[in-house]
């Protein structure tokens, strides 16, 4: 059974004052989670997209 399903399992049965507290505790932790992520400047590339040149040995060499 995966995290989500025992997780729905258990509010299935669990008292609505509990529900209460775990949905502030669940947006509690998706705000601290969001707030310690760095902020993307809009402008600059992401990591993934950027090419790095990587000089290679003997590259001044002709290889023909």
């Amino acid at each position: 059974m995966t995290i989500k399903e025992q997780l729905f399992q258990k509010i299935e049965s669990a008292p609505e004052s509990l529900l209460e507290q775990t949905l502030d505790f669940l947006q509690f932790i998706k705000t601290k989670q969001r707030e310690s992520q760095p902020v993307v400047d809009a402008t600059e590339t992401p990591a993934t997209e950027q090419q790095t040149t990587v000089p290679l040995l003997g590259a001044s060499k002709s290889i023909f």
